[in-house]
């Protein structure tokens, strides 16, 4: 695909901006010790406003676009390897955006048949007793024969295990461990690239 000079002075001026955030790092990691300062970040969006001669609100709606677009292609490269990422149309801002890539986590989504698994595993799950559906009468040596449901549940009512974030946390991990090896590789461009920063 060509690129025309329009696309080249848009590239140019997004590498721009890229780098004036890039500076101040309270905008996009959560770490800094500034990150919640809405003041703080207010100002320094200002300066990158002023700097590039742009309204404030242009500024701040491009970057978010471009953060977007940065997130989207960082999980087509996780998704297709290096090589056939690099083959389908990179990005060509993808590179001046490497320093984020700490600071965003793809949460992996499940598909359809992992979903119908779920439902079925969760059909079989038994349900756990809430304190309130039984009447225990400690003081009168009551047994488990004569406890009885207090209340009753409501159609499609019932308590579930912690199932979803313990699904959340193998996804997680496993994600992680795809994008290190993604990483690690000695062919891989964006590892150099990160690792020189």
């Amino acid at each position: 695909m060509a690129v025309v000079p329009t696309q080249l002075r848009q590239i140019r001026e997004d590498k721009r901006l890229i780098g004036l955030v890039r500076k101040y790092r309270l905008i996009y990691d959560p770490r800094h010790g500034d990150y919640k300062d809405v003041e703080l970040k207010e100002e320094a969006w200002q300066d990158i406003a002023d700097r590039l001669a742009r309204e404030l609100q242009l500024t701040k709606t491009r970057w978010r676009n471009l953060r977007e677009r940065f997130v989207r292609e960082k999980k087509r490269l996780v998704t297709l390897g290096e090589e056939a990422y690099s083959a389908k149309d990179p990005w060509p801002l993808l590179e001046d955006m490497t320093f984020l890539w700490d600071f965003i986590v793809h949460r992996e989504r499940p598909s359809k048949t992992f979903k119908a698994e779920q439902v079925i595993m969760q059909s079989f799950l038994p349900i756990l007793p809430r304190p309130e559906w039984v009447d225990v009468a400690s003081d009168q040596g009551a047994s488990s024969d004569n406890i009885e449901p207090s209340c009753t549940l409501k159609r499609g009512e019932e308590t579930k295990l912690p199932i979803k974030r313990e699904r959340d946390l193998v996804e997680e991990e496993a994600t992680e461990s795809k994008l290190r090896r993604l990483l690690d590789h000695p062919s891989s461009h964006v590892s150099r690239t990160l690792y020189q920063k």
